[in-house]
């Protein structure tokens, strides 16, 4: 990319450092400054609802769902099942209302070294589909930090390349 400067986040949560496409910018960044959540908000600026979310969700998740999130992250990479996405449901907030959003694929997964869960789908009301990373901040996943991309289907596929391409230049922090 001659003459194009690209955006470098660092040290967010676990992202040591990600590079973002030049023509990104951030649009929003909330920070109460308290244990509640906080996010950062990136996008191409030109292009409505075409986002990309930092998320800290502030606070620590509950015993059970921290173990779900152990045992499923422990295992092999592969797609969860109907009884694993439950277990996580306090997780996925919204997103496991009954009808509120269509899952596509649902998985634990290790993303440039980290084992995550990816979750995506598709926002029924709104029709926009996200691409979610959900990464735990220690061994215990007593909290965790959510990477999210978020577009409106007709736009989506064309501009998940963007975002997949920034979210490959992660590097995490130890």
């Amino acid at each position: 990319m001659p003459n194009q400067t690209i955006m470098k986040i660092q040290n967010q949560g676990q992202i040591k450092s990600m590079e973002l496409p030049a023509s990104w910018q951030l649009l929003d960044d909330y920070d109460p400054h308290a244990a509640q959540p906080s996010y950062l908000r990136y996008g191409p600026g030109n292009l409505a609802n075409v986002e990309l979310y930092l998320y800290f969700p502030g606070r620590a998740l509950p015993g059970a769902v921290q173990q779900s999130i152990k045992n499923i992250l422990g295992g092999p990479e592969r797609q969860l099942s109907a009884t694993e996405i439950d277990s996580i449901s306090i997780l996925l907030r919204d997103a496991s209302l009954p009808g509120a959003f269509s899952f596509l694929n649902v998985r634990s997964q290790n993303w440039k070294g980290k084992k995550v869960l990816l979750v995506e789908g598709r926002w029924n009301e709104i029709q926009q589909d996200r691409f979610w990373l959900i990464v735990p901040s220690n061994s215990e996943c007593e909290t965790h930090q959510e990477i999210w991309f978020q577009a409106p289907s007709d736009v989506y596929p064309a501009q998940l390349r963007n975002a997949r391409q920034a979210l490959e230049t992660i590097c995490w922090s130890e």
